[in-house]
């Protein structure tokens, strides 16, 4: 019966060590800072979420860490919801700011949140490529013409061979009656990128035919590394 007792205590010794260290991988895969595959991270942030005894501070970390796995595999509408809920305990968090920034403007909505969400962001983080980008897509979103090719011009003195940036603030310029910046403009954007046109006007579709590809190739064009 003793050695019974003893076996049971190891068992559940053994399974409680277990457990903490899957709990740890799970932080981890979460929070670390290491390259982590993105179904991976939205997994283990799920966990670290759904645990108890996590801090406010930290439960905002993994909500927004998640938000941007989201965003990484376009669904930005789970990406915005997570995103809203990190906002609850950490309201001044960069990347959620402008990570939000891009998903409502890709989704062309809550436009005015949008704007709010990259100036926000912009005031932690000032005179940052990416996020001028962001805001630049609000603007022209917003028809806001002026501000997007100032923006799009802060954007490139940072990152000139910028595909994205270039041909978006080509179209700011011939929205705004200057035909020959603008056409300049696109014509360097097509240089560095040939499917620059095809790609962006496939982000100018409504939200009932958005292309999964155009938005990943956006994406891919103007999002630096988070993790």
């Amino acid at each position: 019966m003793v050695a019974r007792r003893v076996l049971f205590g190891l068992l559940f010794s053994v399974l409680g060590a277990h457990a903490a260290q899957a709990a740890g991988g799970a932080r981890e895969r979460c929070m670390g800072d290491a390259p982590v595959d993105v179904d991976l991270r939205i997994s283990a942030c799920t966990t670290v979420i759904d645990s108890d005894d996590l801090a406010d501070e930290d439960r905002g970390v993994a909500f927004a860490n998640r938000g941007t796995a989201y965003l990484n595999k376009q669904n930005y509408v789970l990406a915005i919801d997570d995103y809203d809920s990190a906002e609850e305990f950490r309201t001044d968090d960069v990347n959620l700011l402008q990570g939000r920034c891009l998903a409502r403007a890709v989704l062309k909505r809550d436009l005015d949140e949008a704007l709010s969400d990259c100036n926000k962001a912009l005031k932690l983080q000032p005179d940052d490529s990416r996020i001028l980008g962001y805001r630049a897509l609000v603007y022209l979103r917003l028809d806001l013409n002026d501000s997007a090719i100032v923006d799009y011009t802060a954007a490139l003195e940072a990152e000139p061979k910028n595909a994205i940036y270039l041909y978006g603030r080509g179209q700011a310029k011939l929205r705004d009656d200057d035909e020959d910046g603008g056409k300049a403009d696109i014509k360097a954007a097509r240089a560095i990128n040939a499917k620059i046109a095809e790609d962006f006007a496939k982000l100018e579709r409504d939200d009932s035919g958005w292309s999964w590809s155009a938005l990943l190739d956006y994406w891919r064009s103007i999002m630096k590394l988070i993790y």
